[in-house]
């Protein structure tokens, strides 16, 4: 477990806590532009896939 106390990525339970489950929660968005930039990127390149462009 990090116990480093960065909050970045921080939630992972203990594997003693919850047995058999891992679970990933987030705790904070450092940068909500990256995230839109990504949710963007990903969606148009979706959009392109569903259409048969191939980038290649």
């Amino acid at each position: 477990n990090d116990r480093s106390g960065s909050d970045f990525l921080h939630g992972f339970s203990n594997s003693s806590e919850v047995p058999a489950a891992t679970f990933l929660t987030i705790a904070q968005i450092p940068e909500p532009s990256e995230l839109i930039l990504l949710t963007t990127g990903s969606l148009a390149l979706l959009a392109h896939r569903s259409r048969g462009v191939s980038f290649l």
